[in-house]
């Protein structure tokens, strides 16, 4: 029985519990995802995988970096371990 005036999930008898859903382990799921794209090229018989797998990780970093920091350049450069400059000429040549 609950001890207070609310219900809480937990005073549920096991028999109305919702089911427990399974942990999924984030640090994982993110390279199996990239696996799997990387195995789409490979089939595909694409040339310089690596190039444009690399770029596109590149970009998605760039783009999370200047997302965290509200668009300050120098913030997700330094962040990202980029100079300045770097930063400038990879979102010139790739956005």
């Amino acid at each position: 029985m609950a001890s207070g005036r609310e219900i809480h999930v937990h005073d549920l008898p096991p028999e109305l519990s919702p089911p427990s859903t399974p942990e999924i382990s984030i640090n994982n799921d993110w390279k199996m995802l990239l696996g799997t794209e990387i195995d789409k090229y490979l089939h595909a018989e694409k040339k310089e995988v690596s190039k444009k797998i690399i770029t596109q990780v590149e970009h998605l970093l760039i783009e999370r970096a200047l997302l965290f920091t509200n668009n300050k350049r120098q913030e997700a450069a330094f962040l990202l371990g980029y100079g300045r400059n770097t930063l400038a000429r990879k979102l010139n040549e790739d956005f």
